[in-house]
Parts: C-alpha cells; structure tokens; sequence
C-alpha cells in the first residue's frame, strides 16, 4: 500500500587547496491507503541539490561560493534557490575528524504556495565527520538561514547520519533529516522530519 522512492548522488574533489562538492537526491512517496479524489495520495515529491566551492588560504581558513535549490510538492514550495558566500574555518581537520563552521551573507529567491519572495538573509552553519575505522563513518551538518528583514522568517536544515561498509563499493546509509520553515507556505506545517535508509554505490 506504500511506495517511497529515494535517489541521490555526491561528488567531491579535495585537490591541494580546492575543495569541490556536489549533491543531488530526488525522494518519491505514495500511500495509498489514502485517497484523495480517487488518485493515489503522494506522501513525498522533493528534489533538492547543493554544489559548493571553497578554496582554502591557510590550513584551516577558507573562503567559498554555495548555492542550493529546492522543489518540494508536499511544502508547497515550487522553488527555493540560495546563494552562499561563504567565510570558515576547520576547528579539527585530520584523517579521523573534521569540524567546521562557516557563515556569511546570502540571498534566497522563492515561491512558496503563490507567493515569490527574495530577500537577503544570515547564514550560520557547521559540519562534522567522524571517521570510526575505514569501513564506517558519521557525519553531521546544519545550517540555519535569517530573513535580514524580518526575524521570524527563518530557516533550519539539520543532518545526521551513519555509514557502514557492506563491501569495497557497496555501504549501508541511514540518514535523519529535519527541515524547519518558521514560516512555510498557507496551510503547510513548519517541520518536515524523514529518517532515509539507503545503499550507497561508490564508483
């Protein structure tokens, strides 16, 4: 009676000073003990993607441009694209840990129900991984996006996750993902939880 659909990819580059991320996931749901008008109720249709360059200018200090996008049918949101100019520092960077926060000004374009919006925000964020042996890991990250217009228009996205190798090329993923919209489309609610499990290719 249910369906749930979860595709994604990354891609990295640490190359001497240049630091290169790519992602993109695409999530698909249908329950259909719910009916609405007869149709198959969808629980999820999202895609989201990230890319990222940060370049580093000491050991630890970096300077970067990100940008985001996001389509969320269920939210309500058509579209939501940020960009991140980015200041940061690692504050443990080494084969088992890294630790980093970064910050700076962005700026959010959206239509979220039938309103469009754009307005420059505050960007705070940080990021952890921790290397358990050279088969498992843990990561984290969150960030959090304020309306420099408005205080309570604020944006909250949290990550956190687990890997386990099952083979060379092949690892079990299990991911908890929170995003929070203080203040979301007409009729929407503000928090959006989903814990993801998932097998990871690496080529």
């Amino acid at each position: 009676d249910t369906l749930l659909l979860n595709l994604g990819g990354k891609a990295s580059r640490d190359f001497e000073s240049n630091i290169w991320d790519f992602a993109l996931s695409y999530n698909y749901g249908e329950d259909k003990a719910r009916r609405d008008n007869d149709q198959d109720k969808v629980s999820r249709n999202d895609v989201r993607s990230a890319a990222s360059y940060n370049r580093l200018l000491t050991e630890l200090f970096y300077l970067g441009f990100g940008t985001n996008f996001l389509y969320d049918e269920i939210s309500d949101i058509d579209y939501r694209v940020v960009l991140n100019p980015t200041i940061g520092h690692f504050l443990i960077k080494d084969n088992t840990y890294k630790l980093k926060i970064e910050g700076g000004p962005s700026y959010i374009f959206e239509k979220a129900g039938d309103v469009r919006d754009d307005y420059p925000a505050l960007r705070i964020a940080n990021g952890f991984e921790w290397a358990i042996s050279c088969t498992s890991k843990i990561f984290q990250t969150a960030e959090s996006l304020f309306d420099a217009g408005d205080s309570d228009n604020y944006i909250i996205n949290a990550e956190l996750g687990v890997e386990a190798a099952i083979s060379t090329a092949l690892s079990l993923v299990v991911t908890l993902r929170d995003n929070y919209d203080n203040q979301p489309a007409a009729g929407k609610k503000r928090n959006d939880l989903a814990m993801i499990t998932a097998l990871k290719v690496a080529l």
